[in-house]
């Protein structure tokens, strides 16, 4: 039975004027000449109704039928109809999740019940689980994805520890078994699952699963090459997620036949620099020493990759990062979009969607 009410993410405000606001931003209403009766309806709406609970509340609430017809109508941007249960959640799970809902109802102008359910079923791969890649899957879990899958060989250290990552008992034991047990921590119904191999030079990608909906990667100054083209080759999303010495970077989000690739990346940057090439060959070949992780920034970056990843899982906007690299510079705290269409010289456009 369906069942309609008002946004449960938007406020609703009396002005002095006697007029009734629902919402603070775009998209939001604005009621004039509501009475005391009117007021009585749209609080029951604010509850939600069923199609037969409609008459019942205007009866109640002594309001006539055009009256009913006129503020549905009036209300209607802001009105969202579903069952009025929560699927994919319960008990604890629905309660941790309730800000979550009503945020993305908000958001999307519907049902944020049907955002989470959609998220339960979602699997995403995270690589690299220093303070960026930990903070990242915790934030993932924590927003209602229902399956990670962690990836990385290495222990943890005492510069993996931050806000939102590990902590300081969690030193020596391995990242993945460190984090699952994190993330369970947050919600135990996460399915968490250690993977290896994605980026093997002898079978690259041998360890992915057939369904996966995204793929976070997250490294130090360059992507890797391996597992870039692990990824692609197997048409998997995939989100890289960049810590550098004066920055961060996140993306770009590629969808294998429609957005730019990291290939498409490298061939903008060697467009300008000729030297392209041989410095990112340089970088990759120094990927040892200290994180440059700093904690604060690491925190911002993981937020913005997480949004970035649940936008994209979620199917309903485009993702700011859709061929396109979102830069955190903790020098001044701005995030600046820089553009990357496909590039013509290279071949990924020509790849099966």
């Amino acid at each position: 039975m369906a069942h309609l009410r008002i946004n449960p993410g938007l406020r609703i405000l009396l002005r002095a004027s006697g007029s009734l606001q629902v919402g603070l931003g775009p998209g939001g209403v604005l009621l004039d000449g509501t009475c005391e009766a009117d007021l009585a309806f749209i609080a029951r709406l604010r509850e939600g109704l069923d199609d037969t609970g409609l008459a019942a509340a205007a009866a109640s609430c002594r309001i006539s039928r055009t009256r009913t017809e006129e503020l549905l109508t009036a209300l209607e941007p802001v009105l969202v109809a579903g069952s009025g249960q929560d699927p994919g959640t319960n008990g604890l799970r629905t309660d941790r999740l309730a800000p979550d809902r009503n945020a993305w109802s908000a958001v999307y102008g519907g049902d944020g019940g049907s955002i989470l359910a959609g998220r339960s079923s979602a699997v995403v791969l995270v690589l690299g689980l220093g303070r960026t890649g930990a903070a990242l899957s915790c934030a993932l879990a924590a927003a209602g994805v229902g399956t990670l899958l962690l990836e990385d060989p290495l222990p943890v250290s005492p510069a993996d520890v931050g806000a939102g990552a590990f902590r300081l008992a969690d030193i020596g034991l391995n990242r993945a078994q460190a984090l699952r047990r994190l993330v369970h921590q947050i919600d135990p119904t996460v399915a968490c699952h250690l993977v290896s191999g994605t980026g093997t030079a002898n079978e690259p990608g041998s360890g992915l699963p057939r369904m996966l909906d995204l793929a976070v990667c997250t490294a130090a100054d360059v992507p890797d090459g391996n597992i870039g083209a692990a990824l692609m080759s197997r048409g998997h999303p995939h989100l890289p997620v960049l810590s550098r010495e004066q920055d961060a970077l996140v993306g770009p989000l590629v969808v294998p036949g429609q957005s730019a690739c990291l290939e498409c990346l490298n061939r903008h940057h060697g467009d300008a620099d000729p030297d392209w090439y041989s410095l990112g060959a340089d970088l990759a070949a120094q990927k040892t020493g200290t994180p440059v992780d700093e904690v604060s920034l690491s925190v911002a970056a993981a937020g913005l990759a997480a949004l970035q990843a649940l936008l994209y899982v979620d199917g309903r906007n485009q993702p700011a990062a859709w061929s396109a690299v979102l830069q955190l510079r903790p020098a001044d705290g701005t995030v600046v979009r820089h553009a990357y269409p496909p590039h013509p010289g290279c071949g990924c456009s020509l790849q099966p969607c």
